[in-house]
């Protein structure tokens, strides 16, 4: 607590260091006396800002002042008196002074005008306090530290009071408190020196030099003169007594009080009783000095007259006495429980003081249920039998169920404003037992009776009455009544069913009836504001509703049977109160949201239901909890973020005190994932203050582990935007201004990264929204104006960028429709209702439309919230359409809405961490669809540099992927392969790890632009073999790089014969590429200086039927006079040629033994016909010897060519011939 630490009563003191002085007296100047101590000043719950001392002058002369102090020491204990206050003046008699001392707080209101300032801490509830004639410490305490008589001398008067260990007399004044001070009676004139005689307690009254001044002399005492108001009285009515008070004089009475003894009439409660004069309840007007109470009578009491004792006492110990008579009649009329019911919703007796019989069905801690006596039931269905008697408290046990009583009442109908009634008893006077009987059977409650499309008020016909339910099925968890410090909650047995087999209520658009709708927006044209029936088919069952009755903690879903016991209406729903306990429940078990697959990634919105740290923020009204109360809910958030969301991506959360709250988080779910096993998913918290008055702000926790998410920027929207309270002018329109955070996800490696961009929103609640008031008013305008600034913010930013992926989450509290007075989500999704729907009308803001992914779910699944049995959202995620081909699934992990709340006490499990349920929205990523960029390359001309083409090397393109980077790339043909000459298409392409594929193309060309190369021999020199010449032989060859070895054509050919002199030989190669290369030599052929030879020979080439027989003699002469003859035999299958020739006309030695000679014959008798020969000599005849001849006809037709080496016969060469044959 705030205050200071104070001394109060109870300090251990030793028995024996009481030092008492019995008999102190005040000094003979000691006319000034204290008259009140107050030591509670500023504590909680003080009436008065700080502690004072009063002192009072009860002498009949003026007193100085002058040279007094008050002084103040503990109760007990070592400390001395210390100056507390220094006095100074005048103070005449009958006069009061106030002395402010020192506060404890700042609970209460200030003083009136202090008369002196001290600064004394003062005791709550014991200490001592002397009025001394000096301006010094008295230096004693009289307890511990026993006074002098020389300083008891000083002491003017003293008060001990409470547990103190020195006072005046024989026993110390009485304790005081908080909400009392110590009086000294008689207005402060009696002054007996017995503290414990001369004090009193009333509540503090503190008086200063301007307050009426006492006479000490002559007092009188008051008077009273009692009647009762009502000459004769009924039985079991309400009786009003009236008592007139004349206060008595010198001084006038303080602190009347009046009572009267009513134990001879009265029907329960204490004999005795107060009569007030406040202007409340019996009194009719305050501070008349009549007093007043209305009390019934006991319904035993007989006709007749009986006497009241009134008795009136003041402030100053005074007192009087008077005696009332009352005249006592018997009642008119017994009603039974239906006829206070009636037919109608409202009792025909509304507001009547009534006497009713019937039998007690059951009792609750404030009242009982009655109900007709079985067989006096009348016969009208619309009208109840039974009937709820409110006692306030306790009733008295005559009512106990099964007992007939009579009981006397006022018939009222309390209800909430816009809410049915219940039909009760009030001002209860009496209750009589007139007997037992078996209690009525239980009306069995069926579909008929709780049909979804009913009236709300379908159950009234059955209001007080037993019933029976065969099968419920809760639609809530049962409440609780919750302390927040300590994070705990207390069952109030309390939950929602319906009967088994009916669907599950969800909340629908509109107003719930039967409240009644302000005027639409589009007022006076006709207004269409939906109505909300309220889902009539609900049943509230309070567990514990019942006297002795143990709470049932169930959880949505769980089914409970044979449920039997009174119908009341209670906490605005029909209520059944079980008089048997409920027999075992399940309990929750919810399942954790599905795991994201390697291409998804996960936004998610968590409401933490005022998440307060362990530190008190003085600047704002948060909440202070324990160590152990935080530590419990850091433990339970961290259960459901890791066990039931599954660590989400990016965690948008709403109700959070500070970052530091939120690190925290971030922290414990860190550590006790890598506790459980896990990979930390690294969380790191964004928070931003808003202006809640609590402190509750919206942040971020965002997933970094492994560069899963990497935060681009967090920003705060709205802080200091303002809207118009039609009421009270310009305000602030965000408690909890949007949160907006761009990021990026990465994905899988065959995925894209997502940037998305989420704002997290915690919008004005639905408090207020209904009110037909001003605040009602405000509310509408603060809820409108948020859903339009958020509207304008999210079209903004589709405007700059159609592109841009955005969530919009969090708490909204809105439903996801028309609430009848503003469409909250539909103004922000860009789709409100025409303003005939509703009370306060948005325009189109947005467009294209943003997309609720809530409602592309199943329908059984759309809630995260649950309010009095109805199933309703009021979290929410909204997309933009842009975004909506990557949503893969939204899940409301229903871990809270439905459980028990108790269930926030277990730190062990994850249910109930706060009343709302998160959601998790799933996204694939985008696919990764783009080809590598890969560099284009320009053709490649090569020159041939091997056979057939070339090898050509080139430089492979590099290629980059938007996702991977630098990808590899290969070529067909590779740079290195060979090329034939022309042109070639050699493609390269790269692919991603997506598979996707990105191709280049370009020629290579191979010429062959370099000719062959020529190999000729040196120049030639021959002698001349015959008068023509002489047949000179030479190699030439050609090599081409590409083409390979190549024939030259050369002229004169070689083996031909050159003539005598000097001959250039030509030579050409040239390649297939049409490249040549010519060179030349020369050929000289010097003239013969003697007869080249002569040969002949004859014999056989060939075999067979294709032989050829021949003969011939050839001779070549110096002078060219060449001759020789020929003669052939050519055998052909199936027949032979023959060829004749004389006329050789040219023969050519070439070597000695080698000759070639040509010239004509006749070819099968026909002129014309060439011939050319060649023979060679192999010195050692058959098979060595070669013979070659080809005949050609007149037009060179080849008609003959054979030859080789000899199969038979002889060839000879001579060197000289010197005959010829």
């Amino acid at each position: 607590m705030r205050a200071r630490a104070r001394l109060v009563a109870g300090v251990l003191v030793v028995g024996a260091l009481f030092s008492v002085v019995p008999g102190l007296r005040a000094q003979d100047t000691g006319i000034i006396v204290i008259s009140q101590v107050y030591g509670a000043g500023g504590n909680a719950g003080a009436p008065w800002r700080n502690d004072y001392v009063e002192i009072f002058n009860r002498g009949t002369g003026a007193a100085s002042l002058e040279g007094l102090t008050v002084q103040y020491a503990p109760a007990t204990g070592t400390g001395n008196f210390l100056v507390g206050a220094t006095l100074h003046g005048t103070l005449l008699p009958g006069q009061y002074h106030l002395i402010r001392m020192s506060r404890g707080g700042l609970d209460g209101a200030l003083l009136p005008t202090p008369d002196t300032l001290g600064s004394t801490v003062m005791a709550v509830n014991a200490g001592k306090v002397a009025l001394a004639r000096t301006v010094n410490w008295l230096g004693c305490n009289g307890g511990t530290s026993p006074c002098s008589p020389a300083q008891l001398a000083l002491i003017v008067d003293l008060v001990g009071y409470g547990n103190a260990d020195f006072f005046e007399g024989a026993g110390p004044a009485p304790a005081i408190d908080v909400q009392t001070a110590a009086f000294r009676l008689v207005s402060g004139c009696q002054d007996t020196n017995y503290n414990a005689a001369d004090f009193g307690t009333n509540p503090p009254t503190p008086r200063n030099t301007a307050s009426p001044f006492v006479n000490c002399s002559a007092p009188t005492d008051p008077s009273v003169t009692a009647a009762p108001l009502t000459a004769a009285a009924m039985q079991l009515n309400p009786v009003t007594l009236a008592a007139t008070v004349a206060p008595g004089a010198n001084p006038v009475s303080s602190f009347l009080q009046v009572s009267a003894d009513l134990s001879a009439v009265a029907s329960s409660g204490s004999s005795t009783q107060a009569l007030l004069d406040d202007g409340l309840g019996a009194d009719a007007v305050a501070g008349d000095n009549v007093f007043s109470a209305s009390f019934f009578l006991n319904p035993g009491l007989v006709e007749g007259t009986y006497p009241i004792t009134v008795t009136v006492t003041d402030g100053e110990g005074r007192d009087d006495v008077d005696t009332a008579t009352l005249t006592v009649v018997p009642p008119p009329v017994v009603y039974l429980p239906h006829d206070v019911q009636g037919s109608a919703s409202t009792s025909p007796l509304l507001s009547a003081f009534v006497i009713v019989e019937g039998v007690v069905t059951a009792r609750t801690s404030g009242g009982f249920f009655m109900q007709t006596t079985p067989g006096s039931e009348d016969a009208d269905p619309a009208s109840s039998e039974g009937l709820f008697v409110f006692t306030g408290s306790a009733p008295p046990p005559v009512a106990q169920p099964g007992h007939v009583v009579r009981t006397a009442g006022t018939v009222a109908e309390p209800a909430n404003p816009g809410s049915p009634s219940q039909t009760e008893l009030h001002f209860v006077s009496a209750v009589n037992n007139m007997g037992v009987v078996a209690l009525p059977a239980p009306a069995a409650l069926g579909a008929a009776d709780l049909p979804a499309g009913g009236s709300f008020d379908q159950l009234e016909r059955f209001e007080g009455m037993r019933v029976m339910a065969a099968s419920l099925t809760a639609v809530s968890g049962t409440g609780g009544n919750r302390d927040e410090a300590s994070a705990t909650s207390a069952s109030d047995g309390a939950f929602y069913a319906v009967l088994t087999g009916t669907a599950r209520p969800f909340r629908e658009p509109g107003i719930e009836v039967p409240t009644v709708a302000p005027a639409c927006a589009a007022f006076p044209l006709p207004c269409a504001i939906p109505a909300f029936d309220g889902n009539p088919e609900r049943l509230r069952v309070d567990s514990d509703g019942l006297e002795g009755a143990t709470a049932a903690d169930v959880s949505t879903g769980d089914v409970v049977t044979d449920v039997t016991g009174p119908l009341g209406y209670l906490a605005g729903a029909y209520t059944l109160l079980p008089e048997a306990a409920l027999g075992p429940v399940a309990g929750p078990s919810p399942a954790p949201v599905p795991l994201a697959d390697a291409d998804q990634f996960t936004v998610a919105s968590f409401s933490m239901d005022r998440f307060f740290d362990a530190v008190d923020d003085p600047a704002v009204g948060d909440v202070e909890l324990t160590a152990p109360a935080y530590a419990n809910r850091l433990a339970k958030a961290s259960l459901l973020v890791r066990n039931i969301l599954n660590t989400p991506d990016v965690l948008g959360v709403q109700e959070v005190e500070n970052l530091a709250a939120l690190q925290d988080l971030a922290a414990a779910v860190n550590a006790d994932t890598v506790n459980a096993g896990g990979t930390s998913p690294e969380y790191a918290a964004y928070l931003e203050e808003g202006n809640d008055p609590s402190g509750v702000d919206v942040g971020f926790l965002v997933k970094t582990a492994a560069g899963r998410v990497t935060v681009v920027s967090v920003e705060q929207v709205g802080l200091t935007a303002t809207f118009t309270d039609p009421g009270d002018g310009d305000e602030l329109l965000h408690d909890r201004p949007p949160l907006v955070l761009r990021a990026v996800v990465q994905g899988p490696s065959t995925m894209l990264p997502q940037n998305v961009t989420v704002i997290n929103n915690h919008q004005r609640s639905l408090n207020g929204v209904a009110d037909d008031s001003a605040n009602g008013v405000r509310a509408r305008a603060q809820r409108q104006a948020q859903a339009e600034f958020l509207a304008s913010y999210l079209q903004g930013r589709q405007s700059v960028d159609p592109q841009e992926a955005m969530v919009s989450l969090g708490n909204y509290n809105a439903w996801p429709f028309n609430d009848g007075f503003g469409d909250s989500l539909g103004t922000v999704r860009g789709v409100p209702v025409p303003p005939d729907q509703v009370v306060t009308a948005s325009p189109d803001l947005v467009t294209p439309d943003l997309v609720d992914l809530g409602e592309l779910g199943a329908a059984a699944d759309r809630y995260s919230v649950v309010f009095d049995g109805n199933a309703a959202a009021l979290d929410h995620m909204l997309v933009t359409a842009n975004f909506v081909p990557r949503f893969d699934g939204l899940v409301h992990a229903h871990v809270n809405a439905d459980a028990a709340d108790v269930l926030r006490n277990d730190p062990n499990t994850p249910y109930r961490t706060s009343v709302r349920d998160p959601l998790v929205a799933f996204f694939s990523f985008p696919p990764d669809v783009d080809a590598p960029a890969i560099d284009a390359v320009a053709d490649v001309a090569a020159e041939g540099n091997t056979l057939g083409g070339a090898h050509v090397a080139f430089a492979v393109p590099a290629a980059t992927d938007n996702l991977d980077g630098a990808v590899d790339v290969n070529c067909l043909p590779a740079a290195g392969s060979f090329f034939g000459l022309g042109g070639s298409t050699v493609t390269c392409s790269a692919s991603d790890v997506a598979g996707n594929t990105a191709s280049t193309q370009f020629s290579v060309t191979v010429s062959d632009t370099v000719p062959p190369a020529l190999t000729l021999p040196a120049d030639i020199t021959a002698e001349a073999s015959s008068s023509s010449g002489a047949v000179v032989t030479y190699a030439a060859s050609a090599t081409d790089v590409v083409g390979g070895e190549v024939s030259p054509l050369c002229a004169p050919a070689s083996g031909t014969v050159f003539p005598v002199g000097t001959t250039a030989v030509q030579c050409v190669a040239g390649d297939g590429s049409g490249n040549s290369a010519s060179g030349s030599f020369n050929v000289t052929v010097n003239a013969a200086t003697s007869l080249a030879g002569v040969m002949s020979g004859a014999g056989q080439v060939g075999h067979g039927a294709t032989a050829t027989m021949f003969a011939f003699h050839v001779k070549e002469t110096a002078s060219g006079l060449d001759r020789g003859w020929l003669y052939l035999l050519a055998r052909q299958p199936g027949h032979q040629d023959r060829f004749f020739a004389m006329l050789v006309t040219t023969v050519t030695f070439t070597t000695r033994t080698a000759v070639t000679f040509a010239g004509t014959g006749w070819w099968n008798g026909q002129a014309g016909y060439a011939f050319e020969v060649t023979a060679t000599d192999g010195g050692a005849g058959k098979h060595h010897d070669t013979f070659t001849v080809v005949v050609r006809a007149p037009d060179g037709t080849v008609v003959a060519s054979t030859g080789g080496a000899l199969q038979s016969g002889r060839i000879q060469s001579r060197p000289s011939a010197a005959s010829w044959p």
